[in-house]
């Protein structure tokens, strides 16, 4: 008999619970919240200087190469370079060029399958990054990259057990890991053991904002109302905005279906709010606070 694999499979979790659990894999990109304007101009925003400073990159190594034209670790970085800029063709070129020149260089195999997934061929880019980490004279730094890509590349094609496994394999591993590591990890367990883990994150790494909040969500969903209220006042102790702290409190309670709490926990975030010098009270986000709270407190049932 098959054993049940200890993970809800991520199409069938409940519609917000997926969408919690994507919100976690995207705090990698809040430059696009701190950016005013529309999401089209946020992303141009980000995108350009980026390319700009890709550009300026590529051309120095070029000119390295000129100098030192059979160079392999040049190409590869070049390669690199070139894939992030979203020349392909170039960047294969320069990935064969490499190939020719030294082909057991650690890194070339890990390259072509950064650049297989960029092209849409995970199975291929899968079985590059196997060939990486084969290499008996991978160094610590590109194994953990080839760990890393791996793992994305196992929850992608639809393997959630061995993605889960991948990530505790590059977490256990890792002496330093990312936050973001435990809630990739977190995606693919049930909900039980998802909290421990962010719990095991929180007590490696320190506390983490995002981190908690993942905590928070899955004890909600848990039905575990007063301990992902518990969370969320450790972060409101520690922060020096803790009205943002006491609304979230609020709505978590008046989901929950307590809108006696709620109503306190609101109340709490207005007073707070209010305190602030006139300035601060004045800005956008502040704004935005005090209307969340006011159209909340008039929602909730008397």
């Amino acid at each position: 008999m098959v054993a049940r694999a200890p993970f809800r499979r991520f199409d069938r979790l409940p519609t917000r619970a997926r969408a919690i659990r994507l919100g976690w894999l995207l705090t990698a990109l809040l430059c696009w919240g701190a950016l005013p304007g529309s999401s089209v101009a946020r992303a141009a925003a980000c995108a350009a200087p980026f390319h700009e400073g890709l550009e300026e990159a590529i051309e120095r190594v070029t000119a390295e190469l000129a100098e030192t034209p059979d160079a392999a670790d040049l190409y590869l970085r070049r390669a690199g370079l070139e894939r992030l800029h979203g020349d392909f063709e170039a960047c294969a070129g320069d990935l064969e060029r490499t190939g020719e020149l030294e082909p057991d260089l650690p890194g070339l195999a890990l390259g072509r399958s950064r650049l297989a997934r960029a092209l849409g061929a995970e199975a291929e880019a899968l079985a590059w990054v196997d060939i990486e980490l084969r290499s008996e004279t991978l160094g610590p730094d590109l194994a953990f990259e080839a760990l890393e890509l791996r793992a994305e590349l196992l929850g992608s094609a639809g393997r959630p057990a061995d993605a889960l496994a991948a990530w505790t394999t590059l977490i256990d591993l890792h002496p330093a890991p990312s936050p973001d590591w435990f809630l990739a990890r977190a995606c693919f367990q049930e909900p039980e053991a998802a909290v421990r883990g962010l719990d095991d994150g929180l007590a490696r790494i320190g506390d983490s904002i995002s981190l908690l909040l993942a905590a928070c969500d899955l004890e909600e969903e848990l039905g575990r109302i007063d301990a992902a209220c518990s969370r969320l006042q450790k972060v409101a102790d520690s922060s020096a905005r803790p009205e943002n702290w006491y609304a979230r409190q609020g709505d978590l309670l008046a989901r929950a279906g307590r809108p006696a709490e709620a109503r306190e926990r609101y109340l709490a975030a207005r007073a707070r709010l209010q305190e602030r010098p006139r300035q601060q009270r004045l800005t956008a986000s502040a704004r935005r606070l005090a209307t969340h709270i006011d159209t909340a407190l008039a929602e909730l049932p008397r």
